[in-house]
């Protein structure tokens, strides 16, 4: 894995995490527990992945006015991934947010 990947992972996490708690903790902090988890295999290369591509199309999409397969095009070359591991990745997390909501 490209350590821009773990980067790029790191620092999204730490920034969902800072506004979703609305804590000041020390942000050097919250960068090494996500460190530790990744060092400590608890979250695999491939979660991380997963995790940078949907946020990647979720922040993309507005700019290239709503467009899917524009966005999708450019997140494949981004991942260095094809388009159709692209699609795949945004299927699943849609289904997996589906059932997350008809089960609450």
């Amino acid at each position: 894995m490209k350590n821009q990947d773990v980067q790029l992972f790191v620092s999204r996490v730490v920034r969902q995490f800072d506004s979703e708690y609305d804590e000041k903790l020390d942000v050097p902090r919250n960068r090494s527990l996500v460190m530790f988890l990744i060092d400590a295999k608890l979250i695999s290369e491939t979660q991380i992945q997963r995790y940078n591509i949907i946020s990647s199309f979720h922040e993309e999409l507005p700019k290239h006015d709503y467009h899917k397969s524009r966005t999708i095009c450019i997140l494949a070359d981004r991942f260095e991934k094809s388009e159709r591991q692209i699609w795949n990745i945004m299927k699943s997390d849609l289904y997996r947010n589906r059932r997350r909501d008809k089960n609450a």
